[in-house]
């Protein structure tokens, strides 16, 4: 199948995750009706070994015609969507990109000055969206590139190494590498094939924590209220004021960290405030978060014990710790990209990736690109020419 016909397959597919987790099995039913089908395409190129567990992680395994001499490698995309956009009745187009802006349809115009990455992709091939859904490259140009990889793999031309596939669910709502079944993985190392910009490497991510404040204030009537109110709302806008102004993404880039106020329900006897917190350097990042603590500790100081509550809990660290332990991940990638004549660069990822988890859960497992730009939004799009890349790529590391 032509690598943009199978792209275009995938996204038909609703696979929107969801926040709302449900215990034993993935956030929404609709991620399972991909995963059999990736499981029929599977059973075509005859793996070794082929499942799928309860939360719908389809799992392939290809062994080598010759001797198994060399380390498993595991690879890593995953099926889920992202809820922050609608993932559904996607109507992709392809376009040949010549330069300037894109109209998506009437009225919704991609501009080039807003999307800098777009001049990259002149002269190739775009798959973009009618402006009013996401297109969902992220993750299924990743799934389409490895099984574009896969087909092309006929009786199983993997000489000396063992390639294990996990095709994940719920990686927008961070638990698709806990869905994994970790004991089943016998990889030395794995590579994710979840990124935008195919020449730029993720061996780096941020360390990333969760902060949850909790304000209880004391409501009176207004009319009798000197000296005696403690107004949730105002407390709340006091706490977001003690950290420090600057330090938000809208002011923040490379290896900069942040608080980001993410949601905030407030009134004057209870206000709620949830943070991320991200920072590339742990030292900074535990710094980031003692200083939102004694924030809390100060205006309990001033409007009274038990006030104020923060509670911060670690979400996942930088992978490089791992990674480095593991040059042989990083190389079986550059080689790859040195063999082709592709140029590339390491580029720190502003976020998470499931190698985030998986490199301190054992695996160590940077990332490569699939050619998806301006993921989670309408203006999302697929340099297909790049997506077509990273199969050629795939195919190169696994020439043994």
């Amino acid at each position: 199948m032509d690598i943009i016909d199978r792209f275009k397959k995938y996204v038909s597919f609703d696979t929107t995750s969801s926040e709302t987790l449900r215990p034993g099995k993935a956030s929404t039913d609709r991620q399972y009706v991909l995963a059999k089908e990736i499981e029929k395409e599977l059973k075509e190129f005859k793996p070794d070994e082929l499942e799928i567990n309860k939360y719908g992680v389809v799992r392939a395994v290809f062994k080598p015609k010759g001797e198994d001499t060399l380390p498993r490698v595991a690879l890593f995309v995953h099926m889920d969507t992202s809820p922050a956009a609608k993932g559904f009745d996607i109507k992709p187009k392809v376009i040949d990109y010549k330069g300037g802006d894109i109209e998506l349809s009437k009225g919704i115009v991609m501009k080039a000055s807003d999307y800098p990455y777009l001049k990259k992709s002149i002269g190739h091939k775009l798959i973009i969206t009618d402006g009013t859904t996401l297109l969902g490259g992220d993750d299924k140009a990743g799934c389409s590139a490895v099984m574009d990889f896969l087909e092309k793999l006929p009786g199983h031309r993997l000489n000396h190494r063992t390639l294990e596939v996990h095709f994940t669910t719920d990686e927008e709502v961070g638990e698709d590498a806990k869905h994994v079944s970790m004991d089943k993985v016998k990889a030395k190392f794995g590579i994710t094939v979840d990124g935008e910009d195919l020449e730029e490497i993720n061996i780096e991510t941020f360390n990333a924590f969760a902060m949850h404040v909790d304000i209880q204030g004391f409501n009176i009537h207004p009319g009798t209220a000197k000296g005696r109110m403690i107004n949730a709302n105002e407390v709340a806008e006091e706490f977001d004021m003690a950290l420090p102004r600057f330090q938000r993404p809208e002011f923040t880039e490379g290896r900069e960290g942040f608080y980001h106020l993410c949601n905030m329900t407030a009134a004057e006897e209870h206000a709620s405030m949830d943070y991320i917190i991200r920072d590339h350097d742990y030292q900074k990042a535990k710094w980031m978060c003692e200083l939102a603590q004694h924030a809390g500790k100060a205006l309990n100081e001033k409007y009274g014990k038990g006030r104020v509550t923060v509670t911060i809990t670690e979400t996942y660290r930088n992978m490089i710790e791992k990674v480095n332990e593991c040059p042989e991940s990083v190389k079986m990638i550059t080689d790859a990209f040195k063999s082709l004549n592709i140029p590339y660069s390491f580029v720190p990822v502003r976020g998470g990736t499931t190698g985030s988890q998986l490199s301190f859960m054992g695996l160590p497992t940077p990332n490569i690109g699939d050619g998806d730009f301006n993921p989670h939004g309408r203006f999302e799009y697929v340099d297909a020419t790049q997506m077509a890349l990273t199969s050629k790529v795939l195919a190169k590391m696994f020439e043994d």
